[in-house]
């Protein structure tokens, strides 16, 4: 198969090639900045300018996280399933307006998945909300990932001086602040939980998966808590993914889903478990090429 890894060189579209290429795959690896999308009366075409090939040279597609450019990656999608090309998430992501923790809310509601309680607000409204919410509480952006645009605040204070660092155009997710030291992530590939890992909270933070965290705080899990495989497939069916990293976290007995990740960075993950998570993408790829009898 002629398989595109498309995103930001990392650690990760390393491993997929790695993977692609012990698999006996043609690999190609191309960046969002490198589409060329060509729009017109007659329909669209989506030309991969690094490799000088039309998209539907491609067997299938494996998208890593694509930050400003998610609507680049939708037309992606769309633009490969007129072909039948496979790409890892896809219903997730067309089915996702925008990559946010607001629309994973309205998922967690519509399937009942359990969460922390939360609002979803403008800036204009934060008073308001916080009248009901109160102290402490964590506020965070509707779009960000490690940790980026979560805060804590303890008192109207902190929070005035938290929506003061936001534009006032900007939403946010205010929840309850649930005081834990440590989650779960969860990995989730096609039908199975492959494995998982515990993201201790260090000192002086309320924050397990922020940018820069010592990787001593991310362990083995062991052996995953009852209840918690069964959740981690339930929330990431709840957004129609094909893979995806789930945190967790329990507090008074309860268990909660904090996130369902679909472009999760699994380097540290599989450092930790010794789990080949580049090979098992692959072959959830290979399956659904399969199924399509392509």
């Amino acid at each position: 198969m002629k398989i595109l890894v498309v995103g930001r060189k990392s650690w990760e579209t390393d491993a997929l090639m790695e993977s692609l290429q012990e698999l006996r795959h043609v690999a190609y690896q191309s960046d969002f900045p490198f589409l060329f999308f060509d729009f017109d009366a007659s329909g669209s075409r989506v030309f991969d300018s690094k490799n000088k090939v039309d998209i539907s040279h491609y067997d299938a597609v494996i998208p890593r996280a694509p930050g400003p450019y998610y609507p680049q990656l939708q037309a992606l999608v769309d633009y490969c399933m007129g072909f039948d090309i496979p790409v890892i998430n896809e219903e997730a992501i067309i089915n996702m307006p925008r990559y946010s923790k607001f629309y994973q809310h309205m998922a967690f509601v519509k399937h009942a998945v359990p969460f922390v309680p939360t609002f979803a607000c403008g800036i204009a409204k934060f008073t308001e909300i916080m009248g009901v919410q109160g102290y402490p509480c964590i506020i965070k952006k509707f779009e960000g990932g490690l940790g980026a645009g979560v805060k804590i605040a303890r008192n109207r204070l902190e929070a005035d001086y938290i929506m003061n660092q936001f534009d006032r155009t900007d939403d946010v997710l205010i929840q309850k602040y649930i005081p834990i030291e440590r989650d779960y992530r969860i990995v989730v590939v096609g039908n199975d939980v492959v494995g998982g890992m515990i993201r201790e909270k260090p000192e002086n933070s309320h924050l397990t998966n922020a940018t820069g965290i010592d990787p001593s705080y991310q362990k083995p899990i062991g052996q995953i808590p009852p209840g918690m495989s069964a959740l981690a497939l339930q929330a990431a069916r709840a957004l129609k993914c094909g893979t995806a990293g789930v945190d967790i976290a329990i507090a008074n007995g309860e268990m909660y889903v904090f996130e369902v990740n679909l472009f999760y960075g699994f380097r540290r993950f599989s450092e930790v478990t010794q789990f080949k998570t580049a090979e098992s993408i692959v072959r959830l790829l290979e399956m659904n090429y399969q199924i399509r009898g392509r």
